[in-house]
């Protein structure tokens, strides 16, 4: 709020009735109203918004330009790449104003000049708005000197250069004004790097107003609607504090640009009645079920089975992270595998770190069925490591053009036989050998392009990727069109470039700074408790024991030979299966 002195005209309060109606002497007395502010920007000056190509950033240039703005700069490192800028671009000069972008850096004093220079051709500048980002979060011990300089470059160099320059070239400025975050105020864990760049931004605002200029650092918290937050679809809960709607922010944006104080805060605060119990089971069931790609829980069966909707090795991997990371309940493969919708809301019922007996008992009653579930996990590896047929006839139908249904992750399309028994077409699986070459998925699809074609000498081809199999499907259609073969149809599952990246990161369990040696303890103890009943900790002590991947290899091949009888008799198809895996995956993570 700010105060606004008027001249009142009124008369004496204490008099009378009668000496009100005689009264005829009135003087003028000096008094406070209270107004509402509302920010306004002059149609004849020009603004600038680094990073202003980001989620936040168009919302706030929209908000400009509907209070007054008609000369927009927004600068962006790789500038218009979606149909929504686009879109919006085209809007705002609809609506008269004039909207520029530009690839100029502003954490560069040549990039920053280059910016204000392009502003001022288009008339003198009013205000400059650091949006600008980068998040490369980890732990303390995981930091180096580069990701902090990733980091801060874009908001504590880039602030400085603007800072620098404006008072030079523009000192008249309405707005200074820098996006800054929670992390630095109250600090969030793994983001060292980010806190230290957003609190250097606000110590050069606490400057410009030391010295009279106009600074202004918002440390936001979570956003919700629009940016990383809504992008990445996390749940966030900063300091206790959760998502601010965009509109909120704009809202907000009304009083801070008319403050005096140099750095504000914008939060909302956790509800501390919102984490009812049938909220956190929900939480836990959706957030499991999207994972798994179902789109209405209400219609699947409790007492159904992860399993059972379709949970491959590398979707088990997340949904294993997602309740041992938010609940701390830590769960083997196998249990994960055994799971019932029904069993989540109980783990979300008892919260993090619950007592875990009453799951244990009810557990210990489906023995058998749990017995069953591993001995077919033993044997679908079994036949994705010993497998020598490429292709599979599927459900026994006829046709000369069938569908092509690449193999998941595991090499193996015997998970799929199933769904496959009820397409009304003929349906050929294609599998990974021992002789396929997996130094990459370009050459994967090439040495199945040429066995496709014994199968189906010409097109149109129709494929099927599921999971790491949708890259190969995709790859393999563009090999096939870049050959002058047709394409009729291409099907990805749960699958794509995107997806796989995403998902072998989770099988790299989003430590990307742990090292290798980390890393290939990771791979080899989720791998082996996958498959055997072995506690994850157990595996990674006994595996522990051995320094090269070799050594470790083969520690897991004896593991696996000891308790699956069909790969007995085959260690060396057993110990170039798991090699093939290791190549796979980091294929899909390339």
């Amino acid at each position: 709020m700010f105060m606004i002195y008027l001249p009142i005209r009124t008369t004496n309060a204490v008099a009378s009735q009668e000496n009100i109606r005689t009264h005829s002497c009135c003087h003028l007395l000096k008094t406070s109203v209270e107004a509402v502010t509302r920010a306004y920007f002059y149609a004849h000056k020009a603004y600038v918004i680094a990073g202003g190509l980001g989620g936040f950033g168009l919302e706030l240039a929209d908000w400009m330009i509907t209070r007054g703005c008609k000369k927009l700069l927004l600068s962006s490192r790789r500038g218009v790449r979606t149909g929504y800028q686009q879109l919006c671009l085209g809007r705002w000069q609809r609506m008269g104003a004039e909207v520029l972008v530009t690839n100029a850096d502003a954490s560069t004093i040549t990039g920053a000049k280059r910016l204000l220079s392009e502003a001022e051709a288009m008339g003198p500048i009013g205000g400059i708005f650091n949006l600008a980002m980068v998040l490369h979060d980890g732990l303390i011990e995981n930091q180096t000197v580069e990701s902090f300089e990733e980091v801060f470059i874009p908001k504590g160099c880039g602030t400085q250069c603007l800072d620098e320059l404006s008072r030079v070239m523009c000192p008249d400025l309405d707005y200074f004004v820098a996006f800054s975050s929670l992390s630095s105020g109250r600090g969030n864990i793994g983001q060292t790097n980010y806190g230290y760049a957003n609190s250097v931004m606000e110590r050069i605002c606490e400057q410009r107003v030391a010295s009279g200029l106009h600074g202004l650092a918002i440390q936001w918290g979570a956003i919700d609607d629009v940016g990383y937050v809504h992008e990445s679809s996390a749940k966030v809960n900063l300091s206790g504090t959760v998502p601010q709607r965009i509109s909120s922010c704009l809202e907000v944006m009304d009083r801070f640009l008319r403050l005096n104080y140099p750095v504000v805060s914008s939060v909302v605060k956790e509800d501390a009645y919102s984490s009812t119990a049938t909220q956190v089971k929900r939480d836990l069931v959706q957030a499991v079920l999207h994972i798994l790609g179902v789109k209405d829980p209400s219609r699947k069966d409790p007492n159904m089975r992860l399993g059972e909707l379709g949970m491959d090795s590398l979707i088990g991997v997340e949904v294993k992270q997602t309740i041992e990371r938010d609940y701390d309940v830590s769960l083997s493969m196998q249990q994960v595998q055994d799971l019932t919708i029904k069993n989540l809301q109980e783990i979300a019922a008892r919260g993090p770190g619950g007592d875990m007996r009453a799951a244990d008992e009810k557990s210990s009653k489906k023995v058998n069925e749990s017995s069953r579930a591993l001995q077919m996990q033993q044997l679908m590896l079994a036949r994705s490591f010993l497998t020598e047929e490429m292709f599979v006839e599927m459900n026994g139908l006829k046709g000369d053009c069938p569908l092509f249904l690449m193999h998941p992750f595991e090499g193996s399309v015997a998970a799929l036989m199933e769904m496959a028994g009820h397409l009304p077409v003929r349906t050929v699986g294609v599998q990974r050998t021992s002789e396929t070459p997996l130094q990459s998925i370009e050459e994967t699809a090439a040495s199945y392009v040429q066995r496709l074609l014994d199968v189906q000498p010409s097109g149109p081809y129709n494929l099927v990727g599921y999971s790491y199999g949708a890259m190969l499907a995709f790859e393999i259609a563009v090999q096939l069109q870049a050959s002058g073969a047709a394409v009729q149809s291409l099907t990805l599952l749960d699958g794509g470039a995107r997806y796989g990246r995403q998902h072998w990161a989770v099988q790299r369990f989003g430590l990307p700074d742990i090292g290798e040696t980390a890393q290939e303890l990771s791979f080899f103890s989720r791998f082996i408790a996958h498959y055997i009943n072995i506690d994850e900790a157990e595996a990674r002590d006994r595996i522990n024991r051995f320094s090269s991947w070799d050594e470790k290899r083969d520690a897991v091949v004896d593991m696996l030979r000891k308790n699956i009888p069909g790969l007995r008799e085959h260690p060396r198809d057993l110990a170039a299966g798991i090699t093939r895996l290791r190549f796979v995956g980091g294929n899909a993570g390339s």
